[in-house]
């Protein structure tokens, strides 16, 4: 079984790393606690931006690879204003993805339960206000051996959730998969007869939608998830097109890498090119490079005055290291395909792979990845941000750390004289315990060295409270609890 489990996180992982981007050292922290940590999706909302993804924390799952989910708020500079995480949910791959409706911020990821030399599978759909108080959680279950892969969403005109994916299969292959989810997280329907993983494009057409097949179809599926048709955008040249984006009425721009005759080099250039709902080619862009290009983004970007598209992709450096270094690059195009600009962000010695790329109000582009220095080992990486304004220039460029709040029991709650917090993470203890009243006063302040603190708090006043601390190992924990 751990093959089994290495061998889909291998597949997994090579999914993920289409990230890509740099930033000020002084975000970068490097600790024992989380050694990998990525972005699987950003979305914008008013002045703020939401990313979710996963980090791994090697003290909840000793000697395996096991992550949790986490989903960020930032400002307009990529400062974190709030974060919801938790450790109760792990698993072995992660891909949480984010869509917002109406100020209400969706969270979708899928969990894999190891059982019986199988998986079942539960999927997750959070509910947040837009200061990421948690409203409501809703649980999906499959048994049916494979494990299920989330890779996009969606919104349609019904404000319906679009939700592909792909099936990981044991013994069996890969498939895709399609659901349709409502606003209040109901299933409406679901087609797990879908050849390998789809990604939909940025917009649905009136009764159908389309979607992007990783071996150069697009296909059409009606609102039954029915597939009703198909075209080809396979090149008379060996190619690979990854990302798509519908423009105007009828056609659709899409971004890809063809690869040189002589495929030992793995020299690949940059395609970019328009077609038509019909696959003729309206316009056609390529960028050649003596270097080579592994992953171009998944994800494609659309600005709000739908005259420029922006993209952006992984540029390698050619190198003898079985990680070489690369760069990001960024792309403004006009609806013909005539760049505007293009440039290359990043430092020396660092592989970027660029998972989400998103316009911005000011008419520019958030692009989001993972980066990981050519002297980590064992895929000790974390995800960056970067912000590009509409002249190509950075506004910001981050790497950050994720924490993930450790696992912490408060009880009883509500409580009348004594309350006791339990750290039940592995090897942490409680440093310091602070208590707050709702306006934020300081009542009681103490120290500990223990995973478990009893408090008296029988001369506190009836009403809620806010403890905060931090273990021994420098990570805040935060809980509400009432005194009757």
């Amino acid at each position: 079984m751990k093959k089994i489990i290495i061998q889909l996180l291998v597949i997994t992982i090579s999914l993920w790393f289409s990230i890509s981007l740099n930033a000020q050292t002084n975000f970068f922290k490097y600790d024992n606690i989380n050694k990998y940590s990525y972005i699987s999706d950003v979305q914008a909302n008013s002045n703020f931006y939401f990313v979710s993804g996963g980090v791994y924390n090697f003290q909840t799952a000793p000697n395996q690879l096991y992550y949790h989910p986490y989903l960020y708020k930032l400002d307009s500079y990529g400062n974190i204003i709030k974060s919801y995480s938790t450790a109760s949910d792990s698993s072995f791959v992660l891909d949480p993805l984010v869509e917002i409706l109406n100020d209400t911020i969706y969270y979708f990821y899928t969990l894999a339960h190891e059982v019986n030399n199988g998986f079942i599978n539960e999927l997750k759909i959070c509910k947040f206000d837009k200061q990421l108080n948690l409203h409501s959680s809703k649980s999906y279950f499959y048994t049916d051996s494979t494990f299920y892969l989330t890779s996009s969403v969606r919104l349609d005109e019904d404000d319906n959730f679009l939700l592909t994916g792909t099936r990981l299969g044991i013994s069996h292959g890969n498939y895709g998969y399609l659901m349709k989810i409502n606003k209040y997280g109901d299933t409406l329907n679901n087609n797990f007869n879908v050849s390998w993983m789809l990604r939909p494009l940025d917009l649905p057409e009136k009764n159908k939608y389309l979607c992007a097949r990783n071996n150069n179809y697009l296909l059409f599926y009606d609102r039954d998830l029915n597939q009703v048709g198909q075209i080809s955008v396979m090149d008379t040249f060996f190619s690979s097109y990854t990302s798509l984006a519908k423009i105007g009425y009828d056609s659709i721009v899409m971004i890809g890498y063809k690869t040189e005759v002589n495929y030992l080099d793995h020299k690949q250039n940059m395609l970019f090119k328009t077609i038509d709902y019909q696959g003729n080619t309206i316009n056609f862009y390529q960028i050649n490079t003596p270097d080579t290009i592994n992953r171009p983004a998944y994800n494609s970007a659309v600005s709000i005055d739908k005259d420029f598209l922006y993209f952006s992709w992984n540029k390698h450096i050619i190198s003898n290291s079985d990680t070489p270094p690369s760069r990001i690059g960024v792309g403004k195009f006009n609806k013909s395909l005539t760049p505007e600009w293009i440039k290359f962000f990043g430092k020396p010695n660092t592989y970027y792979s660029v998972s989400k790329i998103i316009t911005s109000i000011d008419g520019g582009c958030l692009v989001v990845g993972a980066y990981l220095k050519t002297s980590y080992t064992n895929y000790n990486a974390r995800y960056f941000i970067l912000k590009v304004n509409s002249q190509g220039l950075a506004t910001f460029f981050k790497h950050t750390d994720i924490i993930v709040e450790p696992k912490l029991i408060v009880y009883p709650n509500p409580a009348k004289d004594i309350i006791s917090v339990n750290l039940i993470d592995a090897n942490q203890l409680i440093k310091d315990i602070k208590i707050f009243d709702l306006q934020g006063k300081e009542v009681l302040k103490l120290q500990s060295n223990s995973a478990q603190q009893k408090i008296d708090i029988s001369n506190l006043p009836s009403g809620v409270y806010l403890i905060k601390g931090k273990t021994n190992l420098g990570q805040d924990f935060s809980r509400k609890f009432v005194k009757q």
